[in-house]
């Protein structure tokens, strides 16, 4: 029973991790895109590559979500 309870709490651990990490990508992402707005209309200056950095972490984001959704068996359901 041990076993099991230390994979479970493996498997918490994981998650909450994943979470994270997850909450972290997405305050970045609004982040570089309010200092790219900012800098593009007041100071003629835009952060360069905010559109392939935004890009590449909304695909993290997606992907990084997905195995949440499925753990908690959260997916949107049409009956």
């Amino acid at each position: 029973m041990s076993t099991q309870n230390s994979l479970h709490q493996s498997a918490a651990l994981a998650q909450s991790l994943l979470e994270n990490a997850m909450i972290i990508v997405l305050n970045a992402m609004v982040l570089i895109t309010m200092l790219d707005v900012i800098g593009r209309y007041f100071f003629n200056s835009p952060v360069p590559g905010t559109i392939e950095i935004i890009e590449l972490m909304l695909a993290l984001l997606v992907f990084g979500t997905l195995p949440l959704t499925t753990f908690r068996q959260e997916h949107i359901v049409v009956d």
